[in-house]
């Protein structure tokens, strides 16, 4: 299963995990959802580096 994350562009910080088994039906529905210059995706977070992802408080997991 692979994990898609969908995050705030002006923050890093993660709104969305989006998990399934076909990486092109995670990104559609990521860009159903999230269709916004406001939100990215990458299913390679880097947590904790420099630029990387910033875990979210409330963030929503989505199963395709």
């Amino acid at each position: 299963m692979t994990t898609l994350f969908v995050y705030r562009a002006e923050d890093n910080q993660v709104v969305a995990r989006i998990s399934g088994d076909d990486d092109k039906a995670l990104l559609e529905r990521a860009e159903s959802e999230y269709c916004s210059n406001d939100f990215c995706y990458t299913f390679t977070p880097a947590f904790g580096a420099s630029d990387g992802l910033v875990p979210g408080d409330d963030v929503v997991d989505i199963e395709v």
